[in-house]
């Protein structure tokens, strides 16, 4: 097809839309349509909730015109009483039906650049609760493209009240919230038979689980190329809870979460008042602890083995019906970091972004945890003990002065070799010591966690494996529940 000039495109699209349009009395009433639904790569979508009867009986005339004018092979999708649809690149598709809809037996209708044709052909009887159907497309030069088309429920957008979040978040756009360190999650309560989250990735390599009805988690890798994802499916009428946690670190990407695609939403009632920080490095991030996945876990695609939903705070946490935090960085040290680069954590801890990619500071008063744990040192190794301390002390003070009433938990490394388990189980015994006893006022709510076990590391590259994370979740649940009382 030769490309015609954007000029005489726009005018034979007024023209012909004009006319075809015979129920529109004016083009300025036109335009309120057009503008009614999204324009995308020049291609028109038009929301056919916007038009008359009259105007719907000739709703495929438009599509076809806009079809004469278009290079894609499907130029356009309808089925009966759609809201809208829309081009979403990258060969996806989305149709937006109303409440009330039987995705089970929807009909859509394709129109095709000339020549092309499609399987299963335009007019089949499709079944899309599983989620998106792919329709292979071949042109009359005999190449064939595959598309993905979703038929899904209007979106509840993220800042709907009955979403629960916690975290650091960063709502400066308070629709399309963003995080990106681990374990960051968010709660809500749904309606329907299925459930569709609109989720985009700015670096293609984050995964997320998902748990719907605590049931076992759903990983998914949250491609850049996609951003609305079906979680749930075949499900029975009614009401069921949901459970979307960031598995990987803040240096892997930022998730941007617009919302939920159900039936609707409602209040949970059960959120925990309990509330649990860990700050770390990878292994309070839940680290390599896929061993499955540990050939693949190279490159830009290293995390890939982690688990920030199984990591030690997180499982200790659910079993003691309390929220979670993970402050944690993959390679950080308490003055020394795993090759000896990047900031530490006394100087990344109060950001949101714990990657420091802004520079947008933590406000402590949206998280106020009964507990904290610190599981550092294990990048640091051996150091001079008398500055190790120093650096130790300072640090709990800084956690200190945003936490005044918090229990605070300092963790051996439990990874580590004996070498380095001896000298962070002399340094946490002294500088509890001082807390306790010599610091004005004393703190008597700073509690060293020496763990039974160390070189625990049966993970991916010496890190711990998810059932060895269990084993540290349960010292630190009894240590939590004998000084908190829980």
């Amino acid at each position: 097809m030769k490309k015609v000039n954007s000029k005489i495109t726009k005018w034979l699209l007024t023209v012909i839309l004009t006319i075809t349009v015979v129920s529109i009395n004016s083009l300025s009433s036109f335009k309120k349509i057009v503008t009614s639904g999204n324009c995308t790569n020049n291609i028109l979508l038009l929301d056919s909730s916007k038009l008359s009867n009259t105007t719907q009986k000739n709703y495929k005339k438009v599509h076809i015109v806009k079809h004469m004018m278009s290079g894609s092979d499907i130029d356009s999708i309808i089925i009966a009483k759609q809201i809208s649809w829309a081009n979403l690149g990258f060969g996806n598709f989305l149709i937006t039906m109303p409440v009330g809809t039987d995705f089970r037996s929807l009909t859509p209708e394709f129109y095709l650049t000339h020549g092309s044709v499609i399987s299963p052909k335009s007019g089949t009887q499709i079944d899309f609760c599983k989620g998106p159907v792919t329709f292979k497309v071949t042109n009359e030069k005999g190449i064939t493209k595959d598309y993905n088309v979703m038929a899904s429920l209007p979106l509840i957008k993220a800042d709907d009240k009955s979403i629960q979040y916690t975290g650091r978040i960063d709502f400066t756009m308070i629709t399309s919230p963003r995080f990106s360190a681990p374990g960051v999650y968010l709660r809500a309560k749904f309606i329907g038979t299925f459930c569709d989250i609109e989720i985009a990735d700015d670096s293609n390599f984050n995964y997320i689980e998902v748990i719907v009805d605590n049931k076992e988690p759903l990983r998914i890798l949250v491609e850049n190329r996609k951003r609305i994802f079906r979680v749930a499916n075949y499900l029975s009428k009614g009401e069921h809870t949901i459970l979307i946690c960031k598995d990987t670190e803040a240096s892997i990407g930022t998730l941007t979460f617009s919302g939920f695609r159900c039936e609707g939403l409602s209040a949970l009632t059960d959120k925990p008042t309990r509330k649990i920080e860990c700050y770390g490095n990878s292994i309070t991030c839940g680290g390599k602890m896929i061993n499955e996945l540990c050939s693949q876990g190279t490159g830009s695609n290293w995390n890939i083995t982690n688990r920030a939903y199984m990591s030690f705070g997180a499982i200790a946490a659910r079993e003691l019906n309390a929220e979670w935090m993970l402050t944690s960085v993959s390679g950080i040290g308490l003055m020394h970091n795993y090759g000896g680069r990047g900031p530490t954590l006394p100087q990344v801890y109060d950001y949101v972004y714990l990657d420091k990619s802004s520079s947008l500071k933590w406000d402590f008063s949206k998280y106020i945890p009964d507990a904290i744990t610190i599981e550092l040192g294990t990048n640091d190794g051996v150091q001079d003990s008398t500055i190790f301390c120093r650096e130790y002390i300072n640090f709990i003070k800084a956690i200190r002065s945003h936490n005044p009433n918090a229990h605070i938990f300092c963790l051996t490394g439990p990874s580590t070799d004996d070498k380095v388990f001896q000298f962070l189980k002399n340094c946490i015994t002294s500088v509890v010591d001082y807390m306790n006893n010599s610091v004005i006022p004393k703190d008597d709510k700073v509690h060293k966690l020496i763990l039974s076990s160390h070189g625990l590391n049966g993970g991916c590259d010496g890190h711990p494996t998810a059932e060895q994370h269990k084993q540290i979740a349960d010292e630190l649940k009894t240590a939590i529940k004998t000084k908190l009382g829980w």
